[in-house]
C-alpha cells in the first residue's frame, strides 16, 4: 500500500493522489540534498564541481522552501496524466527525470565555474 492509500498495482489514480503522489517522490528525492556528503558526490559527478560551506547552507534553505512549495502542475502535466489515466505502474519510467529537472533548476545555482 502506498502512502496515497493505494494499491500500487491500482489502474488509476485522482488528480489529487497523483499530485500528492508526485510531491512524495520529489520531496524523498530532494531531501537527500540535505545531506552534505552526497550532495558534494552529486556535485561531483553530475557537474564535475564542489560545493562550498556558504553555498551549502544556502542551498538548505532553498531545499526546506523547494519540500513546502506545491507541485509545478505544468512541468509535471504528463506525468499527472499519465498517472490519472494508466496509473502508477505505467508511470514509473518517467516520474524520475521529471523530478531530476525539477531539482536540478535548484541546484545549478550553486554550481561553481
Amino acid at each position: 500500500m502506498s502512502p496515497t492509500g493505494q494499491n500500487s498495482n491500482e489502474k488509476t489514480l485522482t488528480l489529487q493522489q497523483s499530485i500528492d503522489w508526485v510531491r512524495e517522490h520529489r520531496n524523498a528525492t530532494m531531501k537527500r540534498f540535505l545531506d552534505r556528503s552526497f550532495t558534494e558526490e552529486y556535485f561531483s559527478i553530475k557537474f564535475s564541481s564542489t560545493i562550498t560551506d556558504i553555498k551549502f547552507r544556502f542551498l538548505v534553505k532553498d531545499v526546506a522552501e523547494f519540500l513546502i512549495a506545491p507541485v509545478d502542475l505544468v512541468h509535471y502535466a504528463s506525468l499527472l496524466k499519465e498517472l490519472k489515466e494508466q496509473g502508477i505502474d505505467a508511470s514509473l519510467l518517467k516520474y524520475g527525470d521529471l523530478i531530476t529537472e525539477d531539482i536540478e533548476r535548484v541546484l545549478k545555482k550553486y554550481v561553481s565555474l
